[in-house]
């Protein structure tokens, strides 16, 4: 039976597709994000093939309004076994899939979308030690849990992911869950974190200047600052250096993508994503937006 999977942009969802391919080698791979992960599912239910599939949604779900509707139409096909469903997902604006039988929704510090994934297919397949400890690596870094033995093989995890791409990122993981130890991708990983530590600096020294700090409508302290790579780092590079700041926004203008981190048990930086069709947890959100409308949201606070 054919399996498509429709699965987050992150480590965490990229993280899905490499324990669904150790699972199922011939899985079919959407890597969508919030604002077209609706306009994905539905080509999909247009197209359906006459035979059953399986459609497994992982880190992410369909969003507003229209998302609501097609969970709808998913779970009619769903129900009438043209399909054979499964979602599972753990931000917290995506609470209300919980009502269907097919979804799997949870939220605390021990779980992340890889680890949902691998746990609904353990049903059917044995995962080695090596492919738990992957898992394991991507929630570290997903919650972000800097105090976690793993952290730092979850840091590199996640900046090799974005060195190779998708594709090969998928097929070197899916083939062996160590990858990342392996002595040529070790050696580019650390050239990428000897890169990455300077152009964080840079980007707080150049940006983090004057009175850069801006206050919301809720009278929190933020800063909005421009970066076309590791958004995570430098948000929380600037929460780190300044302490009056209660959140950190990472606008990335090529790819019109606004990342936003907060504090452990601050500011809900997924309800203010969610307010412009993004989502996310409370210490991690994110949406699109083009740099234009980001300027005036962000001077308007």
């Amino acid at each position: 039976m054919k399996t498509f999977l429709f699965t987050h942009t992150d480590l965490d969802g990229v993280g899905c597709a490499v324990v669904g391919t150790m699972a199922c080698p011939e899985l079919v791979v959407a890597h969508v994000h919030y604002q077209n992960v609706n306009q994905e599912i539905n080509k999909l239910i247009d197209n359906l093939p006459n035979e059953t599939v399986r459609v497994h949604i992982t880190d992410i779900c369909p969003e507003g309004e229209e998302g609501k509707e097609i969970c709808e139409k998913l779970d009619a096909l769903n129900n009438s076994n043209k399909i054979k469903l499964f979602l599972c997902d753990h931000h917290t604006s995506s609470a209300w899939v919980k009502k269907y039988a097919w979804a799997w929704h949870v939220v605390n510090e021990d779980v992340c979308g890889t680890t949902l994934y691998r746990d609904f297919l353990a049903n059917s397949h044995m995962f080695s030690k090596a492919a738990t400890e992957f898992a394991e690596c991507v929630n570290v870094y997903d919650n972000w849990l800097l105090d976690h033995p793993l952290r730092p093989r979850a840091e590199d995890i996640n900046s090799y992911l974005y060195f190779v791409g998708f594709d090969k990122f998928i097929h070197a993981f899916s083939h062996d869950p160590g990858a990342d130890i392996s002595p040529v991708p070790a050696a580019i990983i650390a050239q990428i974190k000897k890169n990455d530590t300077a152009y964080i600096k840079k980007i707080i020294d150049k940006q983090c200047i004057g009175d850069f700090a801006l206050e919301d409508r809720d009278k929190n302290k933020y800063c909005v600052l421009f970066a076309e790579s590791s958004s995570s780092q430098v948000c929380h590079a600037a929460l780190d250096s300044f302490p009056e700041l209660d959140y950190a926004m990472s606008v990335n203008v090529k790819n019109e993508l606004v990342s936003l981190r907060s504090r452990e048990n601050g500011t809900d930086v997924a309800a203010i994503a969610k307010r412009f069709g993004g989502g996310g947890r409370q210490q991690t959100a994110g949406f699109s937006m083009s740099l234009q409308n980001v300027l005036k949201l962000a001077l308007k606070g």
